[in-house]
């Protein structure tokens, strides 16, 4: 007969069970695998050291995992203190900063400024300081601040008076 002739082998698997547990490497570097959320180390940091170590190594900001972002996060947890798309290790309770800043030896003026965080679509946090101005119509923010937060820039033409009536 002109058929082909077909080999058939037996190979071995060197994969490990499915009951194994498999835990990606912990990224403070911990000597016993675990996930980052049972790290002793990272569950007794701050909510500041929280946030920097996966901000510092790319992590998901609601389920804590490698290879992607929050914004393309499947998972269906939020944060159970806000219902963010942030874990709930991430939650800030803390109350937002108010300044006041007065100038000028012939009048007073007084600005009221607040410190705040400001989440890019990366679910990174970046510290930005903001003029209360409840009589304005419009937020502008800086260039540079655009930036950071990956958001969309639209190009336009007005004029801005400031502080002392100049243009800007």
């Amino acid at each position: 007969m002109g058929g082909k002739v077909r080999y058939v082998s037996n190979s071995v698997s060197t994969r490990k069970p499915a009951s194994s547990t498999s835990y990606a490497s912990c990224p403070l570097e911990c000597a016993e695998p675990h996930h980052l959320r049972s790290c002793p180390k990272f569950c007794k940091g701050d909510v500041k050291f929280r946030r920097e170590v996966i901000a510092k190594h790319k992590l998901c900001f609601n389920c804590l995992n490698p290879n992607h972002q929050v914004r393309s996060c499947n998972s269906v947890f939020r944060c159970n203190k806000c219902n963010a798309r942030h874990h709930s290790m991430l939650h800030d309770d803390s109350p937002p900063q108010v300044t006041m800043n007065v100038g000028s030896s012939n009048e007073i003026v007084v600005l009221e400024t607040v410190v705040l965080w400001l989440v890019d679509d990366h679910g990174i946090r970046h510290e930005a300081r903001a003029l209360l101005d409840s009589g304005s119509m419009c937020n502008i923010v800086s260039e540079s601040l655009a930036r950071k937060l990956l958001t969309r820039r639209t190009k336009i033409n007005v004029a801005l008076t400031g502080i002392g009536e100049g243009v800007q």
